[in-house]
């Protein structure tokens, strides 16, 4: 029997490398092949005040944007519950997502609502603890 040296073991390694599970995350919005729609003057500021406030458009819009009547009622319900007045501040608003979307196990959600809450509070650890046992 023959002995392979390490220099084709490794290269035999590299040749069936799988590509990363995390490949086209930042890309894929959907499994579905749906092109966007044209957006409406208003979306498209929407779109561009999210790449101005937050240096992106968060998947979830990029999501609907396949059909401008779920995106518009998507942001309207959004901007409805972050955003109008309520009696809550932002971070208790965000707060109340964490919670929500920890009982959800919606990971997106959880992550982006986290963050905010990170942000707002200025405590990083309260993201956290909140996302694990709200």
């Amino acid at each position: 029997m023959q002995k392979r040296s390490s220099t084709t073991a490794r290269n035999d390694r590299t040749q069936t490398r799988r590509a990363p599970a995390t490949e086209g995350d930042d890309t894929v919005i959907t499994a579905l092949k749906l092109p966007p729609a044209p957006l409406s003057p208003e979306m498209t500021a929407y779109f561009a005040r999210c790449e101005e406030k937050l240096g992106f458009v968060p998947n979830v819009l990029k999501a609907y944007a396949f059909d401008p009547a779920k995106l518009a009622a998507f942001v309207a319900m959004y901007n409805d519950l972050m955003l109008a007045p309520s009696g809550l501040s932002k971070l208790e608003r965000e707060m109340i997502a964490v919670a929500v979307s920890s009982h959800n196990r919606c990971y997106y959600c959880l992550v982006a609502h986290g963050a905010a809450v990170r942000t707002l509070s200025g405590d990083p650890a309260l993201g956290e603890l909140m996302a694990m046992n709200y």
